[in-house]
Formats: C-alpha cells, sequence, structure tokens
C-alpha cells in the first residue's frame, strides 16, 4: 500500500488510518472538502 510506504508505517496501520479518514469524509458535508495537516490519535 502506497500510503504504508510513503509514511513508514506498516501496512496494517495505514490501513487503519485510511478508513478513518474515508469514513470522517463521508461524514462531512460535501461541500467542505478535507484541506491541510490532518491530524488522528488512537482515541478515535
Amino acid at each position: 500500500m502506497e500510503l504504508a510506504r510513503q509514511l513508514g508505517i506498516g501496512i496494517n496501520t495505514a490501513a487503519l488510518m485510511y478508513h478513518k479518514i474515508a469514513q470522517v469524509m463521508l461524514k462531512r458535508d460535501e461541500s467542505k472538502p478535507l484541506s491541510g495537516d490532518i491530524e488522528m490519535d488512537d482515541a478515535y
């Protein structure tokens, strides 16, 4: 997975991050796309 390679993390961690970001993007208003730095922690 490209995300894992670029971030230097394991593939399972990258997959988890991808799914969390995708869930947030689905819940957001379509007129307000994510931009800038995106931060997340393990308390999700």
